[in-house]
């Protein structure tokens, strides 16, 4: 009897180190699980994915003509896919620009294309999308 009450005893305390172990490991999983949501947050710039995508928005957004232009885009557009294509376009058509300058070659033209691909097109077609969706209910009180 002795026997089976220390049997029982280690069996228990064997469970109890088991459900301590499974508890330190959904502990773990979720102190890792919030890390990992920070760092998304923390790669947010300005309210954009990224510095990179906030950038190119700026640039093609901050001056008129450069405007016009990509919100000619955008009406020629049939969804805010598309234009994140001809947004992605527009940005190597402007690093080809510089592709044959001596100064661009080699390392810059590099980092130059690795930040393109970092831009989110997508994020700031959307945004052009809707600024021209408010542009067609100015215009006639209708959205396309």
């Amino acid at each position: 009897m002795k026997k089976d009450r220390m049997s029982l005893v280690k069996g228990i305390m064997y469970l109890i180190r088991d459900v301590l172990y499974y508890s330190e490991l959904v502990e773990i999983k979720q102190f890792l699980e919030s890390i990992m949501e920070d760092k998304k947050q923390s790669n947010k710039y300005n309210g954009w994915t990224n510095y990179e995508t906030w950038n190119f928005n700026l640039w093609i957004t901050n001056e008129e003509e450069d405007y016009s232009k990509v919100l000619e885009l955008a009406f020629d557009s049939e969804d805010e896919y598309e234009l994140s294509k001809k947004l992605e376009e527009l940005a190597l058509e402007m690093a080809e620009d510089y592709k044959y300058i001596e100064q661009f070659s080699g390392f810059i033209m590099d980092m130059i294309n690795s930040s393109i691909k970092e831009v989110n097109f997508y994020e700031v077609a959307t945004h052009l999308w809707e600024e021209r969706q408010e542009a067609i209910r100015e215009h006639d009180g209708e959205v396309v």
